[in-house]
């Protein structure tokens, strides 16, 4: 069992996987059976999809909380993203090797999608 883990864990390494900030985000903030949150292209996607009014499926504020957190966003964006309202359409902003975009309505809450360079 322990060399099995271990080589999955060598793979990884050698795959490049989950070495990128977004793949360490999502690990620290990412929840057993948690569903609106995703990585793809290469751990270089972040897929934050959040609850709104009417969707149960996503995830909570504190989960968003933890991801930008984790990817040290500053406070510029994080206003920005709160800030956003349904009319404003779809933002965007860029700090380090990172971009956001980002869209909110209360029927469906914030969608958000950070990719890395």
């Amino acid at each position: 069992m322990v060399a099995a883990v271990a080589a999955v864990a060598t793979l990884l390494s050698l795959a490049g996987g989950r070495d990128t900030a977004l793949a360490q985000a999502h690990d620290e903030c990412h929840e057993d059976g948690l569903t609106g949150l995703s990585l793809a292209d290469d751990d270089r996607t972040l897929v934050v999809d959040m609850k709104g009014d009417d969707d149960v499926i996503g995830v909570e504020y504190l989960t968003v909380a933890c991801v930008l957190t984790s990817l040290d966003t500053p406070a510029r964006v994080v206003e920005l993203m709160d800030k956003t309202r349904a009319l404003d359409g779809r933002q965007s902003d860029t700090w380090d090797s990172f971009t956001a975009t980002w869209s909110y309505h209360p029927d469906t809450g914030l969608d958000l999608l950070i990719v890395e360079d």
